[in-house]
């Protein structure tokens, strides 16, 4: 069996600051393999396109599915028992249920009521929202500094951003 090595950008990550986090965030889009034909920023990247290693995509789905345990703090009140709180999409905690919490026929019934009338209403389902919506989604991607170096001054990207290879993907980390 290999041996897997933690990266050793592994510890800074865990020490990044809250704070320097939202100082330090923007839309950062140009990633390496990328490619823009034409107009004031054409640059084509002298990178082939990096995918995340296995350990990187574990960390974002760790981030994007863990628990925030804002929600932790509030009393569960007795009559969610044993389903699954509401609070959690509420709180902005994050969680993968393990069981969905099963309602009766009277609550469906309410619910089929209620959408019916809405649709009725209104013309269509949702009725105060457009019916086409659109999730979020998070972008992760190898960051191209060659962009950020050629077209913006100095702190476009952050630290992190420039060290990242050699703290992620040098052969003393893999």
């Amino acid at each position: 069996m290999a041996r897997f090595r933690i990266p050793t950008g592994f510890n800074d990550m865990q020490s990044f600051g809250l704070i320097d986090a939202l100082l330090g965030r923007r839309s950062r889009r140009f990633f390496m393999g990328a490619e823009i034909p034409d107009g004031i920023f054409t640059y084509k990247s002298n990178h082939a396109p990096v995918p995340l290693s296995d350990f990187e995509k574990l960390l974002v789905v760790a981030a994007c599915g863990a628990n925030t345990g804002w929600n932790n703090l509030i009393y569960r009140a007795q009559r969610f028992a044993p389903h699954l709180s509401n609070y959690a999409g509420a709180a902005g905690g994050r969680v993968f249920p393990s069981a969905a919490a099963v309602h009766d026929e009277i609550f469906k019934e309410c619910i089929a009521l209620q959408a019916q009338y809405i649709y009725n209403t209104f013309g269509k389902f949702p009725g105060t929202v457009p019916s086409m919506m659109v999730i979020t989604y998070l972008q992760a991607h190898h960051l191209d500094t060659g962009f950020y170096d050629t077209f913006y001054t100095p702190g476009a990207y952050l630290k992190t951003h420039a060290d990242h290879f050699g703290q992620w993907h040098s052969e003393e980390s893999e």
